[in-house]
């Protein structure tokens, strides 16, 4: 086997790792505890968009920053996604995909490979993460009324060394959160433990 067969060969063997990690794992509840009650919890899902390697065996994640108009977290680094609707039927799939849709345009994941961990934050959301995959970067289509730009980062700047924890100050409350910063981008909150839950489960695969 000549080497640009091996490297697709070892590129196809990873990308199966990576699906079976996801969609074999067992997700459970992150993040900080709510005052909210339960029964009060307004859910939401978000579609985290994994891009297969390229030519530099690279695998990445595809970010948005939020529009700085926005109502909830104007300018924020986070996922495509919102708040669930009725069309939905408390389906995360069904809203991850729908809000997908909606702030990127038509382009379809290749795969939908799982769910990740739903996360808690202290202003009532629960966050339910659903896994995505595509085969190489899509054709966006953006909202211009949610989302300001687009980003790919290499999954290896998510490594443990990389996250720091620090004390944020939002809306009058502190907590402490898992911050990521990448080309002068600062990825914290809710989007960062998202992240951090993946690099958890993908360990095994990404070194």
């Amino acid at each position: 086997m000549d080497s640009l067969s091996n490297n697709a060969a070892t590129s196809i063997d990873m990308n199966t790792r990576i699906a079976n990690l996801i969609k074999n794992y067992r997700s459970e509840t992150r993040g900080h505890a709510s005052k909210t009650e339960e029964s009060n919890l307004r859910p939401c899902s978000v579609l985290l968009p994994l891009v297969a390697a390229t030519s530099n065996n690279e695998y990445s994640v595809l970010l948005i920053r939020r529009c700085t108009n926005l109502r909830r977290n104007p300018g924020e680094y986070a996922f495509p996604g919102g708040m669930f609707e009725e069309q939905d039927r408390g389906d995360p799939y069904a809203c991850a995909l729908r809000e997908w849709h909606e702030e990127m345009g038509p382009a379809k994941p290749d795969l939908i490979l799982g769910l990740l961990d739903n996360f808690l934050t202290l202003s009532g959301l629960v966050i339910t993460p659903v896994v995505c995959w595509f085969e190489s970067p899509p054709e966006i289509a953006m909202s211009n009324h949610e989302v300001l730009e687009t980003f790919y980062i290499p999954l290896n700047c998510f490594q443990a060394k990389n996250c720091r924890r620090e004390k944020i100050e939002r809306q009058e409350k502190q907590f402490t959160s898992d911050v990521y910063y990448w080309s002068e981008k600062r990825i914290w909150g809710a989007t960062a433990g998202i992240i951090t839950n993946l690099m958890e489960v993908l360990a095994p695969a990404i070194k």
